[in-house]
């Protein structure tokens, strides 16, 4: 992700993101991402102060053309909105956030657009 969309997670979410700085996908899920991550925010906010020093994100990142959420620690509200940005991580681009679907690039699953795939093909194929 890029150091400015991961400034502004990182901003709009200073407990959560206490001890995880980088993000392992592409700005394509960033809307997806922050409309998570408030919510877990909110979430934390919620608990005792004691609480929610002990419960940040791990490690976000892509894997096999979806969106993986870590987190050290997490309640079952919080199991069920990292699962729902997971399953809708599967129908948006990971370069531009429109409609996409799982796509094979060399034996990689990626989630991309038509458009985004195109251009990804025919750039390799310029190689």
């Amino acid at each position: 992700m890029s150091p400015a969309n991961t400034q502004k997670l990182i901003s709009a979410c200073p407990i959560l993101f206490a001890q995880t700085n980088h993000f392992e996908c592409s700005d394509g899920w960033f809307n997806l991402l922050y409309s998570l991550s408030s919510n877990i925010e909110h979430a934390i906010k919620q608990m005792p102060t004691e609480m929610q020093e002990q419960i940040h994100a791990v490690q976000v990142k892509s894997k096999y053309g979806g969106l993986r959420f870590y987190m050290n620690h997490t309640t079952p509200w919080i199991d069920g909105a990292i699962d729902l940005a997971e399953d809708l991580s599967n129908n948006v681009c990971e370069v531009c956030g429109n409609y996409g679907g799982h796509k094979n690039l060399d034996n990689w699953i990626v989630t991309l657009c038509d458009r985004h795939h195109n251009q990804e093909l025919k750039r390799r194929k310029k190689k």
